[in-house]
C-alpha cells in the first residue's frame, strides 16, 4: 500500500524475481525515474495469448484481431432480459485479452461457438481442426447480430447496385448488406475498393437484358456504398482457378494503413469516409494447410502486436506489404 501506482506497469520479465522493497516516499526514494519510465514504456502490453486448442489458430487470430474494436463488443448490448451464453462468453475474452498477463485458454468460447455452428446447419464443422477465419468471423458475426441486432450497424457495408440501359435510360438497383467486404488481390486495399466500386460496362456476351426494351442492350452498371459502420472489415480473395483446380494466390498487396470509401448517402451526397487499419490476419501455407497469425495495433499506443498463438510479441509495424495478409480490419 506504500507504493504510488504507475501509470503503466512494468514488464513481468524486467522485475526481479526476488521481493522488492518497501518505499514509503517515492518522490524521494532512490529509484532512478528516467529507467522506470523507460521500461513502462516498452512493457505497455494490451493483449495476451490464446492456447492453441488443436489447430484453433485461425479463431486466435480472429479474436485478436476483434479486441481491437473496442466500441463494438463493449456496447453489445442484450435484447430483453435473456443473456446469451455466447455473447456473454465472446464480450469476457474480448475484455481479458485487454487486462490478462499471461496466455488463456479459449476452450470455454470455443464450446459455444461450435453450438453456434451446429445450430446454423453445419454439424459436421469441427472448431477444433483448421478452417478457413473468413467463415468463423462470418458466424461469429451472424450470431452477435442475431442476439444484439443494433451491434450490425457498427460493422455491416451497403453497397446499391444499379443498371442502366444504354438504350432507353430505364434504371434497376438492389443493395447487398454484408458484414466483410471481398475485394479481388490488387496492388493495395485502396486500388482494390476503388476498382470494385467504378462503374461498369456490359456489353457484347455480357448485356443486360432490358425488359422495357425485351432484348439484350448495352448497359452500365454502378456500384455505390450506401451506407457502412464505424468499423469494417475487408477479405482479399487470394483464390486462383487454375486448369479446373484452386489453388491460392500469394502476390504481395498493400494493406494500406489508412483507406478512404466514398459513401452516397439518402440525399445523394456524396462523403468520403476514412478508416484507419487496426488487425490484420495473416495465413502462411496453402489451401490445404497453413497457420494463421495476426497484427493487431495496441488500443494506447503506436505499437503494433505479432499475436502467434499463446505468444504475442511487440512489433514496431506491420508488414504492410505482404503476401501472406488475407483479413485486414479497418
Amino acid at each position: 500500500k506504500d507504493w504510488q501506482k504507475p501509470e503503466k506497469l512494468p514488464s513481468q520479465s524486467k522485475v526481479p524475481k526476488k521481493s522488492s522493497p518497501v518505499i514509503k516516499d517515492a518522490k524521494t526514494s532512490n529509484v532512478d525515474k528516467k529507467v522506470f519510465k523507460k521500461n513502462s514504456e516498452i512493457t505497455a502490453k494490451s493483449n495476451c495469448g490464446l492456447f492453441n486448442k488443436g489447430n484453433t489458430c485461425y479463431l486466435n487470430s480472429a479474436l485478436q484481431c476483434f479486441s481491437t474494436m473496442v466500441l463494438f463488443w463493449s456496447n453489445l448490448s442484450i435484447i430483453g432480459n435473456q443473456i446469451s451464453p455466447f455473447v456473454t462468453s465472446f464480450v469476457r475474452i474480448m475484455s481479458m485479452l485487454g487486462t490478462c498477463k499471461s496466455a488463456m485458454d479459449p476452450s470455454i468460447f470455443l464450446r459455444h461457438c461450435q453450438s453456434v455452428i451446429v445450430k446454423a446447419g453445419v454439424p459436421d464443422f469441427d472448431i477444433h481442426q483448421q478452417q478457413d477465419v473468413a467463415e468463423i468471423i462470418g458466424y461469429i458475426l451472424d450470431e452477435l447480430f442475431v442476439q444484439c441486432a443494433q451491434s450490425q450497424r457498427m460493422i455491416s457495408v451497403s453497397i446499391r447496385n444499379s443498371i442502366t440501359c444504354n438504350s432507353c435510360y430505364q434504371s434497376s438497383s438492389n443493395e447487398d448488406i454484408s458484414s466483410i467486404l471481398r475485394i479481388p488481390v490488387a496492388n493495395s486495399i485502396q486500388a482494390a475498393l476503388d476498382d470494385i466500386l467504378k462503374c461498369e460496362e456490359l456489353n457484347g456476351e455480357d448485356s443486360y437484358f432490358c425488359n422495357v426494351c425485351n432484348s439484350f442492350q448495352p448497359a452500365a452498371l454502378e456500384h455505390e456504398v450506401v451506407s457502412c459502420g464505424l468499423y469494417l472489415i475487408v477479405q482479399i480473395k487470394r483464390f486462383l482457378n487454375l486448369d479446373g483446380s484452386t489453388t491460392k494466390d500469394t502476390k504481395s498487396i498493400d494493406c494500406s494503413p489508412v483507406i478512404s470509401l466514398p459513401v452516397v448517402d439518402p440525399t445523394d451526397i456524396r462523403l468520403l469516409r476514412k478508416f484507419k487499419l487496426i488487425g490484420i490476419i495473416n495465413h502462411s501455407g496453402n489451401l490445404n494447410s497453413g497457420h494463421y497469425t495476426a497484427h493487431i495495433s495496441s488500443k494506447d499506443s503506436p505499437t503494433w502486436w505479432l499475436c502467434n498463438d499463446a505468444a504475442v510479441i511487440e512489433s514496431s509495424i506491420p508488414p504492410l506489404s505482404n503476401r501472406s495478409c488475407y483479413i485486414c480490419f479497418y
